[in-house]
Protein backbone atom coordinates (compact mmCIF):
# COMPACT_ATOMS: atom_id res chain seq x y z
CA UNK A 1 0.00 0.00 0.00
CA UNK A 2 2.54 2.97 1.08
CA UNK A 3 5.67 1.71 -1.44
CA UNK A 4 2.83 1.46 -4.11
CA UNK A 5 0.62 4.76 -3.77
CA UNK A 6 3.17 6.50 -1.67
CA UNK A 7 6.72 4.99 -3.07
CA UNK A 8 8.09 4.54 0.31
CA UNK A 9 9.40 1.51 1.42
CA UNK A 10 9.86 2.63 4.96
CA UNK A 11 6.63 2.81 6.37
CA UNK A 12 6.42 2.09 10.15
CA UNK A 13 7.55 5.24 11.42
CA UNK A 14 4.88 8.38 12.15
CA UNK A 15 5.73 11.77 11.82
CA UNK A 16 4.39 14.10 14.30
CA UNK A 17 2.37 16.15 11.65
CA UNK A 18 0.26 12.90 11.19
CA UNK A 19 -0.55 12.09 14.69
CA UNK A 20 -1.95 15.85 15.16
CA UNK A 21 -3.83 15.53 11.65
CA UNK A 22 -5.57 12.34 11.96
CA UNK A 23 -7.52 10.15 14.41
CA UNK A 24 -5.89 6.52 15.52
CA UNK A 25 -8.48 4.86 13.25
CA UNK A 26 -7.47 7.01 10.46
CA UNK A 27 -4.03 6.02 10.20
CA UNK A 28 -4.51 2.11 11.77
CA UNK A 29 -7.23 1.10 9.10
CA UNK A 30 -3.49 0.91 7.11
CA UNK A 31 -1.95 -1.39 9.78
CA UNK A 32 -4.15 -4.39 10.39
CA UNK A 33 -1.94 -7.08 11.56
CA UNK A 34 1.41 -4.90 11.67
CA UNK A 35 3.28 -1.98 13.74
CA UNK A 36 4.52 0.63 14.34
CA UNK A 37 7.28 2.94 15.88
CA UNK A 38 6.79 6.39 17.44
CA UNK A 39 10.17 7.87 18.25
CA UNK A 40 10.54 9.06 21.73
CA UNK A 41 10.55 13.03 20.38
CA UNK A 42 7.60 12.44 19.16
CA UNK A 43 5.83 11.56 21.85
CA UNK A 44 7.45 13.98 23.93
CA UNK A 45 6.04 17.05 21.57
CA UNK A 46 3.07 15.09 21.24
CA UNK A 47 2.03 16.01 25.15
CA UNK A 48 3.86 19.01 24.74
CA UNK A 49 1.49 20.50 22.39
CA UNK A 50 -1.62 19.01 24.28
CA UNK A 51 -1.35 21.25 27.40
CA UNK A 52 -1.75 24.28 24.91
CA UNK A 53 -4.32 22.72 22.94
CA UNK A 54 -7.73 24.20 23.56
CA UNK A 55 -9.97 22.29 21.11
CA UNK A 56 -10.60 18.81 22.93
CA UNK A 57 -11.29 17.30 19.58
CA UNK A 58 -7.92 17.59 17.84
CA UNK A 59 -6.52 14.71 16.99
CA UNK A 60 -3.56 14.48 19.34
CA UNK A 61 -5.77 13.89 22.48
CA UNK A 62 -6.92 10.94 20.77
CA UNK A 63 -3.86 9.51 20.48
CA UNK A 64 -2.38 9.89 23.96
CA UNK A 65 -5.78 8.42 25.14
CA UNK A 66 -4.71 5.29 23.33
CA UNK A 67 -1.34 5.76 24.59
CA UNK A 68 -1.17 6.38 28.03
CA UNK A 69 -5.08 4.83 28.91
CA UNK A 70 -5.26 2.03 26.16
CA UNK A 71 -1.30 1.00 26.23
CA UNK A 72 -0.59 2.21 29.19
CA UNK A 73 2.85 3.05 28.75
CA UNK A 74 3.28 6.57 30.73
CA UNK A 75 5.60 4.61 33.09
CA UNK A 76 7.37 2.81 31.05
CA UNK A 77 8.54 6.00 28.82
CA UNK A 78 9.85 7.73 31.76
CA UNK A 79 11.67 4.93 32.32
CA UNK A 80 12.72 4.77 28.17
CA UNK A 81 14.16 8.24 28.79
CA UNK A 82 15.84 8.14 31.66
CA UNK A 83 17.63 4.34 31.56
CA UNK A 84 21.12 4.41 29.44
CA UNK A 85 20.29 1.09 28.48
CA UNK A 86 17.06 0.74 27.00
CA UNK A 87 16.95 1.51 23.42
CA UNK A 88 13.43 0.83 22.60
CA UNK A 89 10.36 -0.48 24.41
CA UNK A 90 7.49 -3.00 22.68
CA UNK A 91 5.61 -4.27 21.21
CA UNK A 92 2.48 -2.73 22.91
CA UNK A 93 -1.13 -4.44 21.92
CA UNK A 94 -3.74 -2.92 20.48
CA UNK A 95 -5.45 -5.64 19.58
CA UNK A 96 -8.80 -3.88 17.62
CA UNK A 97 -7.00 -3.93 14.71
CA UNK A 98 -3.79 -7.17 15.86
CA UNK A 99 -1.45 -3.79 15.41
CA UNK A 100 1.74 -3.26 17.74
CA UNK A 101 3.61 -0.69 19.07
CA UNK A 102 7.00 0.61 19.72
CA UNK A 103 8.70 3.32 21.45
CA UNK A 104 12.01 4.00 20.29
CA UNK A 105 15.19 6.28 21.18
CA UNK A 106 16.19 5.83 17.31
CA UNK A 107 15.89 9.04 14.99
CA UNK A 108 13.50 8.84 12.62
CA UNK A 109 14.59 7.28 9.09
CA UNK A 110 14.86 9.79 5.96
CA UNK A 111 11.65 8.01 5.05
CA UNK A 112 8.31 8.40 7.32
CA UNK A 113 4.55 8.49 7.11
CA UNK A 114 3.65 12.45 7.17
CA UNK A 115 0.12 13.89 6.99
CA UNK A 116 0.57 14.64 3.41
CA UNK A 117 1.16 10.86 2.77
CA UNK A 118 -2.32 10.41 4.78
CA UNK A 119 -4.04 13.31 2.99
CA UNK A 120 -2.43 11.16 -0.62
CA UNK A 121 -4.65 8.18 1.01
CA UNK A 122 -7.58 9.63 1.49
CA UNK A 123 -7.77 10.95 -1.98
CA UNK A 124 -7.47 8.19 -3.73
CA UNK A 125 -10.14 6.43 -0.42
CA UNK A 126 -12.64 9.05 -1.67
CA UNK A 127 -15.08 8.37 -4.08
CA UNK A 128 -15.50 10.62 -7.27
CA UNK A 129 -18.81 11.81 -8.20
CA UNK A 130 -19.49 12.36 -11.80
CA UNK A 131 -20.76 15.79 -13.06
CA UNK A 132 -24.25 16.29 -14.57
CA UNK A 133 -22.83 17.65 -17.69
CA UNK A 134 -20.66 14.53 -18.16
CA UNK A 135 -23.73 12.28 -17.33
CA UNK A 136 -26.16 14.10 -19.62
CA UNK A 137 -22.99 14.27 -22.35
CA UNK A 138 -22.93 10.46 -21.95
CA UNK A 139 -26.26 9.71 -22.62
CA UNK A 140 -26.64 12.45 -25.70
CA UNK A 141 -23.52 10.23 -26.91
CA UNK A 142 -24.87 6.91 -27.34
CA UNK A 143 -27.15 7.84 -30.38
CA UNK A 144 -23.73 8.16 -32.44
CA UNK A 145 -24.09 11.72 -34.18
CA UNK A 146 -21.43 12.70 -34.90
CA UNK A 147 -20.67 16.45 -34.25
CA UNK A 148 -21.52 19.03 -36.86
CA UNK A 149 -19.95 22.57 -36.68
CA UNK A 150 -17.10 23.94 -34.73
CA UNK A 151 -18.90 24.55 -31.80
CA UNK A 152 -19.53 20.92 -31.19
CA UNK A 153 -16.41 19.44 -32.04
CA UNK A 154 -14.82 21.80 -29.04
CA UNK A 155 -17.79 20.20 -26.58
CA UNK A 156 -16.60 16.42 -28.06
CA UNK A 157 -13.25 17.49 -27.38
CA UNK A 158 -13.66 19.23 -24.03
CA UNK A 159 -15.66 16.57 -22.57
CA UNK A 160 -12.94 13.77 -23.49
CA UNK A 161 -10.33 16.02 -21.85
CA UNK A 162 -12.44 15.93 -18.87
CA UNK A 163 -12.92 12.38 -19.38
CA UNK A 164 -9.17 11.36 -19.58
CA UNK A 165 -8.57 13.29 -16.67
CA UNK A 166 -11.23 11.17 -14.81
CA UNK A 167 -10.52 8.17 -15.91
CA UNK A 168 -6.53 8.47 -14.62
CA UNK A 169 -8.17 9.16 -11.02
CA UNK A 170 -10.62 6.46 -11.39
CA UNK A 171 -7.86 4.08 -12.31
CA UNK A 172 -5.78 5.04 -9.15
CA UNK A 173 -9.31 4.82 -6.98
CA UNK A 174 -9.62 1.63 -8.04
CA UNK A 175 -6.49 0.26 -7.86
CA UNK A 176 -6.36 1.74 -4.32
CA UNK A 177 -9.13 -0.53 -3.36
CA UNK A 178 -8.25 -3.37 -4.65
CA UNK A 179 -5.18 -3.34 -2.42
CA UNK A 180 -7.46 -2.61 0.53
CA UNK A 181 -9.56 -5.43 -0.18
CA UNK A 182 -6.97 -7.65 -0.75
CA UNK A 183 -5.33 -6.97 2.48
CA UNK A 184 -8.88 -7.22 4.33
CA UNK A 185 -9.51 -10.34 2.61
CA UNK A 186 -5.98 -11.91 3.28
CA UNK A 187 -6.94 -11.35 7.21
CA UNK A 188 -10.62 -13.17 6.67
CA UNK A 189 -9.81 -16.20 4.74
CA UNK A 190 -7.30 -17.22 7.60
CA UNK A 191 -8.34 -20.28 9.18
CA UNK A 192 -6.68 -18.45 12.22
CA UNK A 193 -4.33 -16.21 13.74
CA UNK A 194 -3.00 -14.59 16.70
CA UNK A 195 -1.26 -11.52 17.62
CA UNK A 196 2.81 -11.95 17.15
CA UNK A 197 4.38 -12.99 20.22
CA UNK A 198 7.31 -10.08 21.69
CA UNK A 199 10.32 -9.56 19.51
CA UNK A 200 12.53 -7.99 22.04
CA UNK A 201 14.01 -10.96 24.55
CA UNK A 202 17.62 -9.90 25.02
CA UNK A 203 20.73 -11.93 23.88
CA UNK A 204 22.15 -13.33 27.46
CA UNK A 205 25.90 -12.59 27.82
CA UNK A 206 28.49 -15.05 27.93
CA UNK A 207 30.94 -15.34 30.93
CA UNK A 208 34.89 -14.74 29.18
CA UNK A 209 37.30 -17.97 31.04
CA UNK A 210 40.64 -16.89 30.91
CA UNK A 211 42.61 -19.89 29.53
CA UNK A 212 44.34 -22.00 31.72
CA UNK A 213 47.67 -20.64 30.91
CA UNK A 214 46.16 -17.13 32.01
CA UNK A 215 44.58 -18.19 34.91
CA UNK A 216 48.30 -20.24 36.59
CA UNK A 217 49.18 -19.48 39.65
CA UNK A 218 52.90 -18.84 38.47
CA UNK A 219 51.94 -16.27 35.92
CA UNK A 220 49.70 -14.71 38.37
CA UNK A 221 52.46 -14.38 40.74
CA UNK A 222 55.20 -13.22 38.47
CA UNK A 223 53.37 -10.57 36.25
CA UNK A 224 49.99 -9.65 39.02
CA UNK A 225 49.60 -6.38 37.31
CA UNK A 226 49.32 -7.84 33.63
CA UNK A 227 46.73 -10.83 35.18
CA UNK A 228 44.90 -8.26 37.33
CA UNK A 229 43.99 -6.22 33.93
CA UNK A 230 42.65 -9.25 31.98
CA UNK A 231 41.39 -10.40 34.58
CA UNK A 232 39.64 -7.04 35.01
CA UNK A 233 38.56 -6.86 31.24
CA UNK A 234 37.24 -9.68 31.23
CA UNK A 235 34.87 -9.84 34.61
CA UNK A 236 34.05 -6.67 34.96
CA UNK A 237 33.38 -6.66 30.87
CA UNK A 238 30.72 -9.54 31.86
CA UNK A 239 29.26 -7.31 34.62
CA UNK A 240 28.49 -4.49 32.76
CA UNK A 241 26.50 -6.68 30.32
CA UNK A 242 24.55 -8.82 32.90
CA UNK A 243 23.22 -5.54 34.35
CA UNK A 244 21.99 -4.20 30.49
CA UNK A 245 20.82 -7.55 30.11
CA UNK A 246 18.90 -7.60 33.35
CA UNK A 247 17.10 -4.32 32.53
CA UNK A 248 16.08 -5.09 28.92
CA UNK A 249 15.03 -8.72 29.91
CA UNK A 250 12.79 -7.02 32.67
CA UNK A 251 11.24 -5.19 29.47
CA UNK A 252 11.04 -8.39 27.78
CA UNK A 253 8.51 -10.37 30.78
CA UNK A 254 6.64 -6.60 30.94
CA UNK A 255 5.90 -7.69 27.02
CA UNK A 256 5.05 -11.53 27.80
CA UNK A 257 2.69 -9.64 30.29
CA UNK A 258 1.05 -8.00 27.49
CA UNK A 259 1.11 -10.73 25.18
CA UNK A 260 -0.46 -13.11 27.66
CA UNK A 261 -2.78 -10.21 28.82
CA UNK A 262 -4.02 -10.07 25.11
CA UNK A 263 -3.73 -13.53 24.03
CA UNK A 264 -6.56 -14.43 27.20
CA UNK A 265 -9.19 -12.28 25.83
CA UNK A 266 -7.92 -12.86 21.66
CA UNK A 267 -11.08 -14.83 21.06
CA UNK A 268 -13.45 -11.71 21.34
CA UNK A 269 -10.68 -9.45 19.82
CA UNK A 270 -10.20 -11.98 16.93
CA UNK A 271 -13.81 -11.95 16.50
CA UNK A 272 -14.44 -8.29 16.37
CA UNK A 273 -11.32 -7.82 14.01
CA UNK A 274 -12.70 -10.00 11.61
CA UNK A 275 -16.53 -8.13 11.83
CA UNK A 276 -14.56 -5.18 11.18
CA UNK A 277 -13.07 -6.15 8.25
CA UNK A 278 -16.14 -7.29 6.56
CA UNK A 279 -17.30 -4.28 7.63
CA UNK A 280 -14.57 -2.78 5.67
CA UNK A 281 -15.30 -5.00 2.68
CA UNK A 282 -18.63 -4.42 1.95
CA UNK A 283 -17.68 -0.08 1.79
CA UNK A 284 -14.63 -1.31 -0.38
CA UNK A 285 -16.83 -3.37 -2.78
CA UNK A 286 -19.66 -0.74 -2.71
CA UNK A 287 -16.74 2.42 -3.64
CA UNK A 288 -15.84 -0.17 -6.19
CA UNK A 289 -18.71 -0.75 -8.08
CA UNK A 290 -19.57 2.67 -8.34
CA UNK A 291 -15.78 3.39 -9.31
CA UNK A 292 -16.49 0.87 -12.37
CA UNK A 293 -19.67 2.28 -13.29
CA UNK A 294 -18.36 5.50 -13.22
CA UNK A 295 -15.53 4.36 -15.89
CA UNK A 296 -18.25 2.89 -18.24
CA UNK A 297 -19.45 6.71 -18.45
CA UNK A 298 -15.97 8.27 -19.29
CA UNK A 299 -14.58 5.63 -21.32
CA UNK A 300 -18.05 5.67 -23.41
CA UNK A 301 -17.83 9.56 -23.74
CA UNK A 302 -13.77 8.74 -25.57
CA UNK A 303 -15.35 5.75 -27.43
CA UNK A 304 -18.25 7.68 -29.20
CA UNK A 305 -15.80 10.83 -29.49
CA UNK A 306 -15.25 12.26 -33.20
CA UNK A 307 -11.67 12.07 -32.89
CA UNK A 308 -9.41 8.63 -33.62
CA UNK A 309 -8.38 6.68 -30.67
CA UNK A 310 -4.72 7.22 -31.26
CA UNK A 311 -4.92 10.88 -30.85
CA UNK A 312 -6.93 10.81 -27.21
CA UNK A 313 -4.10 11.81 -25.56
CA UNK A 314 -4.06 14.98 -23.50
CA UNK A 315 -1.99 17.05 -25.11
CA UNK A 316 -3.03 16.20 -28.78
CA UNK A 317 -6.83 17.25 -27.77
CA UNK A 318 -5.51 20.34 -26.29
CA UNK A 319 -4.01 21.27 -29.48
CA UNK A 320 -7.03 20.41 -31.42
CA UNK A 321 -9.29 22.27 -29.34
CA UNK A 322 -7.04 25.13 -29.78
CA UNK A 323 -6.45 24.85 -33.11
CA UNK A 324 -10.25 24.75 -33.72
CA UNK A 325 -10.74 27.75 -31.67
CA UNK A 326 -8.38 30.06 -33.50
CA UNK A 327 -10.12 29.37 -36.60
CA UNK A 328 -7.10 26.95 -37.73
CA UNK A 329 -8.64 24.44 -38.55
CA UNK A 330 -12.31 23.75 -39.18
CA UNK A 331 -12.74 19.78 -38.89
CA UNK A 332 -10.75 17.17 -36.71
CA UNK A 333 -9.06 15.72 -40.12
CA UNK A 334 -7.18 19.22 -40.62
CA UNK A 335 -6.71 19.08 -36.67
CA UNK A 336 -4.90 15.55 -37.14
CA UNK A 337 -2.89 17.27 -40.37
CA UNK A 338 -2.04 20.36 -38.71
CA UNK A 339 -0.87 18.51 -35.17
CA UNK A 340 0.98 15.74 -37.46
CA UNK A 341 3.06 18.93 -39.25
CA UNK A 342 4.13 20.34 -35.74
CA UNK A 343 4.92 17.21 -34.59
CA UNK A 344 7.33 16.64 -37.19
CA UNK A 345 8.81 19.95 -37.24
CA UNK A 346 9.46 19.38 -33.80
CA UNK A 347 11.28 16.05 -34.16
CA UNK A 348 13.49 17.93 -37.23
CA UNK A 349 14.40 20.50 -34.56
CA UNK A 350 15.31 18.22 -31.72
CA UNK A 351 17.75 16.48 -34.29
CA UNK A 352 18.89 19.77 -35.70
CA UNK A 353 20.01 20.90 -32.41
CA UNK A 354 21.69 18.09 -31.46
CA UNK A 355 23.37 17.56 -35.04
CA UNK A 356 24.73 21.38 -34.24
CA UNK A 357 25.85 20.33 -31.17
CA UNK A 358 27.90 17.67 -32.84
CA UNK A 359 29.51 19.77 -35.24
CA UNK A 360 30.58 22.28 -32.32
CA UNK A 361 32.23 19.46 -30.50
CA UNK A 362 33.35 18.52 -33.52
CA UNK A 363 34.83 21.95 -34.07
CA UNK A 364 36.64 22.47 -30.84
CA UNK A 365 38.13 19.38 -31.67
CA UNK A 366 39.74 20.52 -35.02
CA UNK A 367 37.39 18.56 -37.47
CA UNK A 368 36.25 20.23 -40.77
CA UNK A 369 32.79 20.11 -40.44
CA UNK A 370 31.95 22.63 -43.75
CA UNK A 371 30.87 20.06 -45.70
CA UNK A 372 28.12 18.25 -43.16
CA UNK A 373 26.76 21.39 -41.95
CA UNK A 374 26.07 21.94 -46.19
CA UNK A 375 24.40 18.55 -45.72
CA UNK A 376 22.08 19.37 -43.20
CA UNK A 377 20.69 22.99 -44.55
CA UNK A 378 20.52 20.93 -47.71
CA UNK A 379 17.97 18.38 -46.44
CA UNK A 380 16.31 20.48 -44.19
CA UNK A 381 15.59 22.51 -47.66
CA UNK A 382 14.27 19.98 -49.45
CA UNK A 383 12.34 18.25 -46.60
CA UNK A 384 10.47 21.50 -46.14
CA UNK A 385 9.97 21.78 -50.04
CA UNK A 386 8.36 18.15 -50.03
CA UNK A 387 6.07 18.98 -47.22
CA UNK A 388 4.87 22.32 -48.92
CA UNK A 389 3.95 20.19 -52.13
CA UNK A 390 2.10 17.51 -50.19
CA UNK A 391 0.30 20.13 -48.33
CA UNK A 392 -0.95 22.19 -51.95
Amino acid sequence: MFNTFLNKTEWHFLDLSALLSFNPEQILFYYYNSYLKIPLTVYVELTQLAKKERDLQAPLFSWLELFEDHLQVTADILGLSESKFLHTIGPYYYPCTNSRFYFTKAPSPSEVITAADMNRLLELDTSLPISREILSYSKSRKDNKKPKNIEELVKDISMSLAALTEIDKLEKHIDYLGKCLEQRYQIVEQEDFYPQEPDNQPEKPEKMNLSSHENNNLVSFILPNAWRKKYDDAFGHFSHDTKVYLIRYREFEKSLERFKKVLAEWNNHKWNLTDKCFEDIAVLESKLKTAKAGLVIYKNILNKSCVHADYQKHESLVLFKYYLETGRASEIQECMNLYEEERHWAEIKESQARIENTIHLLRKDGVDTDTLSEEVNTFLKTDFRKRKAVKS
